[in-house]
C-alpha cells in the first residue's frame, strides 16, 4: 500500500462511523449484534431439536452471525476530493483530528 501523506490544513472535515459492512451507526454497540440487531444473553432462540435451549447469542456464534464492526473515517478536502480510511489507521487519524481541533494545533 503506498504511502499517503496529507495536511490537516487542506481539510475541510471528516466524519467518523462504524459499520459492519451493511449497517453505519454513530457509536460502536456495546452488546454482540447480528446484522445490526442487538442481541440479549438471555432471550431464547426458538426451539430446535438438536439444540434446545439455546440463546439467541449462542445460535448467532454458532452459525457465525456476530457482526464485526470496523472503524471508518471519511476526510474532505477542497475541490471535494476525499479519502476514506478503515479499521486501526481511521482511529488514529480521528484521534488526531479531534486533537488538533480540540486542543490547538501542535508543531
Amino acid at each position: 500500500m503506498p504511502q499517503i501523506t496529507f495536511d490537516f490544513a487542506k481539510v475541510q472535515w471528516i466524519a467518523f462511523h462504524w459499520t459492519n459492512g451493511a449497517i453505519n451507526v454513530a457509536k460502536k454497540p456495546r452488546v454482540p449484534t447480528a446484522n445490526g440487531i442487538l442481541l440479549d444473553k438471555t432471550s431464547l432462540a426458538g426451539s430446535l431439536a438438536d439444540f434446545p435451549g439455546e440463546t439467541l447469542l449462542e445460535r448467532a456464534k454458532r452459525r457465525n452471525l456476530i457482526d464485526v464492526w470496523t472503524p471508518v473515517v471519511k476526510i474532505v478536502f477542497t475541490a471535494n476530493k476525499h479519502l476514506r480510511f478503515t479499521g486501526r489507521r481511521a482511529l488514529t487519524i480521528w484521534r488526531e483530528w479531534n486533537r488538533r481541533q480540540y486542543n490547538g494545533k501542535t508543531k
